[in-house]
């Protein structure tokens, strides 16, 4: 079935597919209520919670039959319209159930209690004969369960982790090698033969690329029992033959390190995540659709890196090819498929629950600090915020839109001891300008940074004598001046971007710049570069440039001359 559910009047049991392609129904005729209620409630989880993801509709419906649960109880199953007082009982009712004497509040008796509202006041609105007329909803709710924040990973752990992922993913690429050279049965010693050879009878026995169960081999193929244990025993000629949910997470814990995704959303990434940068050309892009926001994520890597998250996403894409033929038609297209390791004929993608049983046996292997899925996250958040010393390295990270949301991550006291730091520096600062200071002379707090005073080329051409002199209306003197960079960072220019001649001119400068950054970080001005040109680089390419149309921007490309940057060569 779809994700969304449309309306009521197309189904008369509700179906959802869990993560794994399995079907569940939630059939509202089980319900042990009357059918003049079942179909009201029924209408009303359509309204308010079908165009909601798989999990949350099936957590509803568990409150629906909760609530159902309650009514049977308390005598109330069999009449309409239900009374006055029902929410409040039913708010006794959780309070009794679901939360001990010593604690005021539940996650389930808050999540129960708050859907169930939500579906009762429609059910006011649009089905009113179910409920009393003046049903009471004002009564008080349960506190707020706030889950304990994890904390974050430090640097050296982060590392150690990828460490033990990357040797992992090496041992099971080694050994689908050694697959393939005893089926190709080339360049192998006479052992290394006869096993090619029992391997070879154990895939005919079965067909399909499959071999038998261990139950099969212990009651049927009892013969084969001696040379299957020569290659290491059943698990780990599966391990040969297929990507198991063992050999599966390490490549979901290295791609979920290196892009600091949402657990859930990095789980449901697709074969063709990959996408390229464009502009660039040492660059391409990982991208993916995080389900609660349904919005694009999207994180840069450089091209050629071995590890990087792009390289294993290939590796893992031609490791398991061969399951796709077995897989549902929902899970072809998915990156991380693999076969169940309890010995089942089951295909397709791992449940987070054989993830979480598998990262147990990783951490104990390794001999690596507990963690969970949802810590690599926020660590990725307060490694970029310490490593770019700014909450927007973090957020751009994250793929966050606003601040806010990033700094449930990582807050700004995490770099408070670098604040307090610079704070310092500049009080010394102060004290030395008050001290020693030449009237009129320039004191440590206005000197230039550490850059070259030389004159400067602008973005348009002309030479300036000393970017960071401060003498044009409005700079300051140490910093870069405030008209060094034209038009190209003023938040009140008008660009017209469906201009291809303006596209044109964008895009040249682009390049241009481009080319002088790699200049730069090569013959080692680098600090220069940032400090003049590179808050001009970035708004062409981030701000600039996304929002022309791929058209506007193709025709552009094909007026700008091929030897346009000869200069900078």
């Amino acid at each position: 079935m779809n994700d969304r559910i449309s309306s009521a009047s197309e189904w008369r049991e509700c179906q959802v597919t869990s993560e794994r392609g399995k079907i569940h129904l939630l059939d509202f005729a089980s319900l042990n209520i009357p059918a003049e209620l079942q179909d009201a409630l029924r209408r009303a989880f359509v309204g308010c919670y079908g165009h909601t993801a798989e999990s949350t509709r099936r957590q509803v419906f568990q409150t629906i039959r909760r609530f159902c649960q309650f009514l049977e109880e308390m005598g109330l199953y069999k009449n309409t319209p239900l009374p006055p007082n029902v929410v409040s009982e039913f708010r006794n009712w959780l309070a009794e159930n679901y939360i001990s004497p010593e604690k005021k509040s539940s996650s389930v008796a808050v999540m129960t209690f708050n859907a169930m509202i939500v579906l009762l006041k429609w059910c006011e609105r649009n089905t009113s004969q179910i409920l009393a007329k003046r049903t009471n909803f004002i009564v008080s709710r349960f506190e707020r369960v706030i889950p304990k924040e994890s904390e974050s990973l430090e640097e050296d752990t982060v590392k150690a982790i990828l460490k033990a992922c990357y040797e992992d993913i090496e041992l099971t690429i080694a050994a689908h090698a050694y697959r393939e050279r005893l089926r190709e049965a080339k360049d192998l010693s006479q052992s290394e033969l006869k096993l090619a050879r029992v391997l070879r009878q154990l895939l005919a026995l079965r067909g399909n690329g499959e071999v038998p169960t261990t139950q099969e081999i212990a009651t049927r193929y009892q013969r084969y029992h001696s040379h299957i244990e020569k290659l290491g025993g059943m698990r780990k000629i599966n391990r040969m033959l297929w990507i198991t949910p063992e050999t599966l997470l390490p490549f979901f814990l290295a791609i979920l390190l290196q892009s600091s995704g949402n657990p859930t959303s990095i789980l449901n990434l697709e074969r063709d995540c990959i996408v390229r940068h464009p502009l660039r050309e040492d660059i391409e892009i990982l991208q993916w659709m995080k389900i609660r926001s349904r919005r694009f994520q999207r994180i840069d890597f450089p091209v050629g890196k071995e590890w990087s998250a792009p390289s294993l996403v290939r590796k893992l894409s031609r490791l398991n090819q061969n399951i796709l033929v077995h897989c549902s038609k929902n899970d072809e297209n998915k990156l991380f498929l693999c076969r169940s390791g309890r010995g089942s004929d089951q295909f397709g993608r791992i449940s987070t629950a054989n993830l979480s049983a598998n990262l147990r046996l990783f951490i104990q292997k390794h001999k690596l600090p507990h963690f969970t899925f949802k810590q690599l996250r926020r660590s990725g958040a307060v490694l970029h915020h310490r490593a770019g010393k700014t909450l927007d390295a973090a957020k751009r990270r994250l793929n966050h839109r606003s601040f806010s949301t990033t700094l449930l991550y990582t807050k700004q006291s995490d770099l408070a001891g670098q604040h307090e730091n610079l704070i310092r520096r500049f009080q010394g600062a102060i004290v030395d300008a008050c001290r020693g200071g030449i009237p009129g002379g320039t004191s440590s707090l206005t000197a230039a940074p550490t850059v070259n005073a030389a004159p400067a080329e602008t973005v348009f051409g002309f030479q300036c004598k000393d970017p960071f002199a401060g003498t044009a209306p409005g700079s300051v003197p140490g910093k870069p001046c405030l008209q060094f960079s034209g038009c190209a960072t003023c938040p009140g220019a008008l660009i017209t971007l469906d201009d291809v001649e303006v596209v044109k001119r964008l895009f040249s400068s682009l390049m241009a710049l481009n080319k002088a950054a790699a200049r730069a970080s090569r013959d080692g001005w680098w600090p220069r570069f940032a400090a003049l040109y590179e808050p001009t680089r970035q708004i062409i390419e981030r701000e600039l440039l996304p929002a022309v149309d791929s058209q506007v921007l193709e025709l552009a490309k094909k007026r700008i001359p091929s030897d346009s940057f000869l200069w900078l060569e």
